[in-house]
């Protein structure tokens, strides 16, 4: 646990960039692999692949043709077109508009209350829990996954019961320290019974971001931290 009020977990956050003109060694000796044989499919859409990076090159280690993580949510944060429209041109095959990034990078914060990120066991106190702080007009930076409006207020939101992983926190700035910052504010303005978050991504992030851009692996050109 983080400070007593994370739990050491997968996808506990994201931090996204858009690399902007050229290819990063990372991608070009990972994911541009599986170009011609999704291209030999037909498939159009969202891939996910986790990977292992090391001196010897680039290993998968997990593979997802999906939309369903936060990282999507960031990447809608930045991209300067309508998100739908984005996809629409993907899928169509039609141009697509210059995509000048509105903001360096995007933060995101999972947050979770328990029995997360348990499953099969007694539902606790998941369903009906008040997430106090969440308005309407804070939506644009939030990704409601376990979340519902209140029955008799549709201003007011908490958990809809389905697994205690209830959403994630978004938030853009022109370093990764400034969108965890941003991010970290808003999880302040947030009061939840028993919420769960870490509190230790922007220094593990940045340690793995500067990692992977010395070793040649990024645009070197790209980004402050």
């Amino acid at each position: 646990m983080a400070g007593n009020i994370g739990p050491a977990v997968g996808c506990a956050g994201s931090v996204l960039w858009m690399q902007g003109e050229g290819e990063a060694n990372v991608f070009q000796r990972g994911l541009k692999k599986a170009f011609e044989p999704l291209r030999e499919l037909g498939y159009v859409g969202m891939i996910d692949l986790n990977t292992i990076v090391t001196d010897e090159g680039v290993f998968g280690i997990e593979w997802t043709p999906r939309i369903g993580y936060d990282g999507t949510c960031n990447l809608t944060r930045l991209l300067p077109v309508d998100f739908g429209e984005f996809m629409w041109r993907v899928a169509s095959n039609k141009p697509i508009p210059q995509l000048t990034p509105r903001d360096s990078f995007c933060a995101s914060i999972v947050l979770s209350i328990p029995p997360y990120p348990m499953h099969g066991t007694p539902k606790m106190y998941r369903e009906g829990v008040p997430i106090l702080g969440l308005t309407t007009d804070k939506l644009e930076s939030f990704f409601a996954r376990d979340v519902r409006t209140e029955e008799n207020n549709e201003d007011r939101f908490e958990t809809a019961g389905v697994d205690g992983w209830i959403g994630s926190v978004l938030a853009c700035g022109p370093t990764i320290h400034d969108a965890y910052s941003s991010a970290y504010e808003m999880v302040k303005s947030l009061k939840i019974a028993d919420m769960m978050y870490r509190n230790d991504l922007e220094p593990t992030l940045v340690k793995r971001y500067l990692e992977l851009r010395e070793g040649g692996w990024l645009k070197t050109s790209y980004g402050k931290v």
